[in-house]
């Protein structure tokens, strides 16, 4: 499985396929509008199609392609579970903040959960089983309409996932006032933290002892 990050809360994940471990499924979540600030690929292709919310900054799905010509990828907008090319989606309507979805994805043995530029401030307790053992959590925490460090601090120690990958805050030429990931990362005690523009997931960095925080750059 790897990652991308393309700034704001919009991903792209591979998962390899259980019988052709050499062909992916990509799941792309989030894509933007231009008015942001930032820019996606102009290829930018997926077989699923992820929405957590109806906003520009959420929902620009004419910008994402189908992997094969004239084929759209499935679209995923509403709360529920979801079985897509041996990848399960469960998308989960939080009430302390109704408008966003948090989805838990699933493949390759690994249980991805996104939440959103989700600024409930706290998660209730029914939610938090429903997400259940997160291996890797990806968090906003660039304050402004989602959680700043401190609350997504909290959040993180309910959730207690494996590895974190912050998103959803400030990085060049956008133009929504968020806040550096700095914050977070000394909230967390992880210092000069190197970013890198994709992360392969390896169990070895999945460690039950410790959360390992990861920074991507988009």
């Amino acid at each position: 499985m790897k990652l991308r990050w393309y700034g704001q809360s919009c991903f792209r994940i591979s998962v390899r396929k259980k019988e052709r471990k050499r062909q992916t499924t990509n799941v792309i979540i989030d894509p933007f509008s231009k008015e942001c600030g930032l820019e996606l690929p102009s290829a930018l292709k997926g077989d699923i199609l992820i929405i957590s919310r109806n906003h520009p900054d959420h929902n620009n799905k004419n910008s994402v392609k189908g992997r094969k010509s004239k084929e759209k990828p499935f679209l995923i907008n509403k709360p529920g579970e979801y079985e897509v090319k041996d990848i399960f989606i469960e998308g989960i309507r939080e009430e302390n903040d109704p408008e966003k979805i948090i989805f838990a994805i699933e493949g390759e043995g690994y249980r991805i959960c996104h939440l959103s530029s989700f600024g409930g401030k706290e998660l209730n307790n029914k939610t938090v089983e429903r997400i259940g053992n997160v291996d890797i959590l990806l968090v906003p925490v660039g304050n402004e309409d989602s959680l700043n460090a401190k609350e997504a601090t909290k959040i993180i120690n309910e959730i207690d996932p494996k590895m974190v990958i912050p998103m959803y805050y400030k990085v060049p030429k956008l133009k929504r006032d968020l806040d550096k990931v700095d914050d977070f990362l000394k909230k967390m005690g992880a210092g000069d933290t190197k970013s890198q523009e994709k992360y392969k997931v390896k169990k070895k960095d999945l460690s039950e002892d410790e959360t390992e925080i990861r920074v991507l750059k988009p």
